[in-house]
């Protein structure tokens, strides 16, 4: 197993640096003892296709896989302990049409998904939505919003129909700049 890391990361407690040669590669799994992942982790890693989060991991940082383009696949364990998904994590990430979040998942940043032309979904498998920031998903430009937004849909297979219909009305709220679907 290989980590790809632009900065440090924590294990066993630990900081560690990464070699420079390994954010060529495509793919990228944490090994299970990582617990902590620096800013800016895999950003800019432009052959980086799939990547698989330790079950350890809290958080995905901010800008985690940022400017990834052809990053199409991430991977959470079921047992996965995230909680956050942090700004501009996925920003640019073009290439990315899908993504399950984890149950634990409780807030999503500012702009996580921003400018992930081809994403059409977003899975969240907790029982309750999770806190976004404004425009966490999209871009602060609503002529460009409307548009790249209508064709996404949260896929909330967990949620009550009652919870789904206070999202649906969480992502009306000013400055979300939200206009697809709440399945």
């Amino acid at each position: 197993m290989i980590l790809l890391s632009a900065e440090s990361f924590v294990y066993n407690g630990e900081v560690q640096k990464p070699e420079v040669q390994v954010i060529y590669k495509e793919e990228a799994v944490d090994p299970d003892n990582v617990t902590s992942l620096g800013r800016g982790a895999f950003s800019v890693c432009k052959k980086l296709k799939k990547a698989k989060v330790s079950k350890s991991l809290t958080k995905i940082p901010g800008e985690a896989f940022s400017d990834c383009t052809k990053l199409t696949q991430v991977t959470f364990p079921s047992s996965s302990k995230v909680t956050k998904i942090g700004d501009m994590a996925f920003d640019n990430c073009k290439s990315m049409k899908s993504i399950t979040l984890p149950k634990k998942v409780t807030m999503i940043c500012d702009e996580s998904f921003h400018w992930c032309d081809k994403l059409r979904t977003i899975k969240l498998l907790g029982k309750k939505h999770p806190k976004l920031k404004s425009y966490c998903v999209f871009t602060t430009d609503t002529i460009f919003a409307k548009k790249r937004t209508k064709n996404i849909t949260f896929k909330c297979p967990n949620m009550s129909k009652k919870e789904k219909k206070k999202f649906r009305k969480y992502l009306k709220r000013p400055y979300m700049y939200f206009y697809g679907k709440v399945k």
